[in-house]
């Protein structure tokens, strides 16, 4: 009986010490909770959007967001975290990115405007391309021209594609297309050769990194940017009536005249002509006189022939530069003929061109 008297009084007292004990942690320190820290985002805008699974976190643990552009001239020129640069990809416009969490934390992100790139010392474009492509059901091409600066230097040419809507052109529809001379074996021509049953309507940043894969110097590459729209149909663009007046006074020896006129910037799908002819002209006054049409912004080459009735022999002609009506102080304020390219800026114009024979 004594015995379990006993048992029962230390039962007793391990129960009232382990409640003082409960007791006084109570009313003394608390447990302490684990370190929150606060990730602070950019808010979303206009020109991108951020997503993030979690604005808190604690020591250690990792954090993804997304970040993705929706102005489509601009891409992701850099993110930082407290000041500290993230690697972006070169001209992201999309991208997801983590890290571990050991603060509060800051995430920046600077967008850059795309720029267009025309011209390079290794390689320029063409100036005759056209920044518009139609859309068609079957398989077609649409060539970027590109001029060669160093015909005689390159062996072998290389590209790579960045295209800044994937969904608009892909770059599983573009190519880089070269023809080689046949006695030196050197690249003669290139362009970058899209697939217009590939593409879907809207713009994109096309981005083009060309290299000479022989030769390590950085003179023999270079990087050309343009934006290109993709449209579903025929485009109708606005024609203008001009005319242009061939003086003719110093030449002498042919029966008549032929003139030809080519739009440098004709747009595939569109419904205006990229060739205007105009045969057997007569010269009244020493005047040879065509009315074209053209369409505003364009950039048109202009060429004059005479004929020898007889044995048809053909002669070309060289034209003078001239300039037209004005709307400005600058050179090209005015409607012209300058360096083998004639520009018109208002319409119902005429424009005087001397031809000599040389």
């Amino acid at each position: 009986m004594e015995m379990v008297k006993r048992k029962v009084l230390s039962v007793f007292a391990i129960m009232v010490i382990a409640m003082f004990s409960v007791l006084f942690v109570g009313c003394g320190d608390e447990i302490s909770s684990p370190t929150k820290y606060t990730i602070t985002f950019p808010e979303s805008n206009n020109n991108f959007v951020v997503t993030a699974d979690k604005t808190t976190a604690e020591f250690g643990e990792t954090i993804s967001f997304s970040v993705s552009v929706t102005n489509e001239d601009k891409y992701i020129d850099s993110i930082t975290r407290n000041g500290n640069s993230i690697y972006v990809d070169d001209l992201a416009r999309e991208g997801t990115y983590s890290f571990t969490v050991t603060s509060d934390t800051v995430i920046e992100v600077n967008l850059a405007d795309f720029v267009e790139i025309l011209d390079d010392d290794f390689i320029d474009f063409d100036t005759s391309i056209s920044r518009t492509i139609v859309k068609t059901n079957t398989s077609d091409n649409f060539d970027l021209k590109l001029s060669l600066n160093r015909v005689g230097q390159l062996w072998n040419l290389d590209a790579e594609f960045i295209s800044s809507n994937e969904d608009v052109i892909s770059k599983e529809a573009i190519e880089l297309s070269t023809s080689k001379n046949h006695n030196s074996g050197f690249v003669s021509s290139a362009s970058v050769r899209i697939d217009t049953s590939l593409v879907n309507a809207g713009s994109t940043w096309l981005v083009i990194d060309l290299d000479n894969p022989n030769v390590s110097s950085s003179s023999y590459s270079c990087r050309l940017i343009i934006k290109l729209t993709v449209v579903e149909s025929e485009i109708t663009l606005e024609e203008w009536n001009e005319t242009i007046i061939f003086d003719v006074e110093k030449i002498s020896g042919v029966d008549y005249f032929a003139v030809t006129i080519w739009d440098k910037t004709y747009v595939t799908g569109s419904t205006n002509e990229e060739y205007q002819s105009f045969d057997n002209l007569n010269a009244v006054d020493s005047k040879v006189v065509v009315n074209i049409k053209f369409i505003q912004g364009h950039v048109y080459t202009v060429s004059l022939f005479g004929f020898v009735e007889e044995d048809g022999t053909r002669y070309d002609y060289v034209l003078g530069e001239s300039l037209g009506q004005g709307v400005g102080q600058d050179e090209e304020d005015f409607s012209r003929y300058k360096n083998g390219e004639l520009v018109f800026l208002t319409p119902n114009e005429s424009l005087t061109i001397i031809a000599s024979a040389e």
